[in-house]
C-alpha cells in the first residue's frame, strides 16, 4: 500500500488535480499544486475505482431483484385472478356437469370411464336443452369432479 501523501486523483479528467491519500483511503482534500512537490505514483487500486465497481454491482443486484419481484407479482396476480374471471357460462356449465356427474351410478362408473360418461352426459344435456349454450370443457370438468368425489 502506498504511503500517505498527494497523488494524482484517479477520478479526475485533469492530470493537474491531486488528492491526499492517508495511507488507507482518499481524503476529501483536493489541490492543483500539492506543496510544489512532484506527485508520486498513484496507489493501486484507488478506493474510487472500488466505489464505482461496488455501485455497479449493487445496481445490477437491485435490477435483478426488481425483475424477480415483478415476475412473482405477475404470476401471483394471474393465479388468483382465474376464478374471478370465470364467466357465467363456465360456472353454469360446470354446475350442470357436476350435477350430471353426481347422477352417475356406481354401475355406470364401473363399466365406462369418467371421460366417456361425461361425454355422454354432455350429449344428453345438449339434447335436453337444444337452445342452451354449454361450455363443453367446464361441463366435463364439473362432471369428472363429481365422479371423483370432489
Amino acid at each position: 500500500m502506498a504511503a500517505p501523501g498527494w497523488y494524482p486523483y484517479p477520478n479526475s479528467d485533469s492530470v493537474r488535480v491531486h488528492a491526499y491519500w492517508d495511507g488507507r483511503r482518499w481524503t476529501g482534500h483536493r489541490t492543483t499544486t500539492p506543496d510544489g512537490a512532484a506527485p508520486l505514483i498513484n496507489p493501486l487500486p484507488g478506493p474510487s475505482a472500488d466505489r464505482r465497481r461496488n455501485r455497479l454491482i449493487i445496481g445490477i443486484i437491485v435490477a435483478a431483484a426488481a425483475a424477480i419481484l415483478i415476475t412473482l407479482i405477475t404470476v401471483a396476480v394471474n393465479a388468483h385472478s382465474k376464478p374471478a374471471q370465470q364467466t357465467e357460462l363456465e360456472h353454469t356449465s360446470y354446475d350442470l356437469g357436476h350435477t350430471a356427474g353426481i347422477g352417475m351410478t356406481s354401475e355406470m362408473t364401473a363399466s365406462l370411464s369418467a371421460a366417456e360418461l361425461c361425454s355422454s352426459g354432455l350429449t344428453m344435456a345438449h339434447v335436453a336443452n337444444p337452445n342452451t349454450t354449454i361450455d363443453a370443457d367446464a361441463f366435463t370438468r364439473g362432471c369428472q369432479d363429481a365422479i371423483a368425489g370432489r
